[in-house]
């Protein structure tokens, strides 16, 4: 990531959801798949906080299926934090709403959880390091 673009052969495209980033290497592939979100932001900027699509086709009252743009806030979060389980463990992933902020879990069960306390589980994600993109 320290390299220009070129300095180490042709640039590599790499899908971040829907959107391209170029890297210098294949060495910095895992770094973008570690932490999507963060490089999105240094590529496309962060003048807003960043934001999903609320989604459209919903599995359960409030429960959505994810699509392309959740890509990198699911790579970001990665665990279930109700059951603390892969975000596919269980057929999932899943989004719901939790106070305008999405929040992505493993399986319809553990939405209700959320919804009692949206702001527990976003504190939740917090510790963890990650912010919860807003829904749009």
């Amino acid at each position: 990531m320290d390299e220009p673009l070129g300095g180490m052969g042709t640039p590599i495209k790499v899908m971040v959801g829907d959107k391209p980033i170029y890297l210098c290497c294949k060495g910095c592939i895992k770094k973008i798949q570690a932490e999507p979100a963060k490089y999105l932001a240094m590529v496309y900027g962060s003048s807003n906080q960043a934001s999903v699509p609320a989604g459209t086709e919903q599995v359960r009252e409030g429960i959505f299926k994810v699509v392309s743009a959740d890509a990198p806030f699911i790579a970001a979060q990665k665990r279930c934090p109700v059951m603390d389980e892969p975000l596919d463990a269980m057929g999932g992933p899943y989004k719901v709403n939790a106070d305008g902020k999405a929040i992505y879990i493993c399986c319809p069960g553990c939405a209700k959880k959320i919804a009692a306390e949206p702001q527990k589980w976003l504190a939740v994600l917090k510790s963890q390091g990650v912010d919860a993109p807003l829904i749009r």
